[in-house]
């Protein structure tokens, strides 16, 4: 499994870098005409879908690949879910405590 997959000589990073590319590319259309209407695959699709609704499916995509090739990269589950609990729960505190301390305080109205 190591040949085919190595985090060295894959794309994965630049598909990933094409991908975020792809979101904002989609998102100027919303900031600077006010809707995504005029967006390429938007007019495209016939209202159905903007290159960044695109991107983060295929976002979804490349992290179930991920993940799935670290969950068969483990000795076994319980290791596995201590690797991802490790890997999401430093964020997802700082994440908490931002929305506590920053953004509820500016967020409430006083008094």
């Amino acid at each position: 499994m190591r040949g085919y997959f190595d985090s060295r000589t894959n794309n994965l990073n630049f598909i990933r870098f094409t991908l975020a590319t792809l979101v904002i590319y989609a998102h100027s259309y919303a900031l600077l005409a006010g809707s995504d209407d005029p967006e390429p695959l938007m007019r495209l699709t016939g209202g159905q879908m903007t290159f960044g609704a695109l991107a983060v499916n295929f976002f979804f995509v490349v992290s179930g690949f991920l993940i799935t090739h670290s969950y068969l990269n483990s000795r076994g589950p319980w290791v596995y879910l201590s690797k991802r609990v490790r890997r999401i729960h430093p964020g997802f505190i700082a994440a908490s405590v931002v929305s506590a301390l920053v953004v509820a305080p500016l967020a409430t109205p006083p008094g």
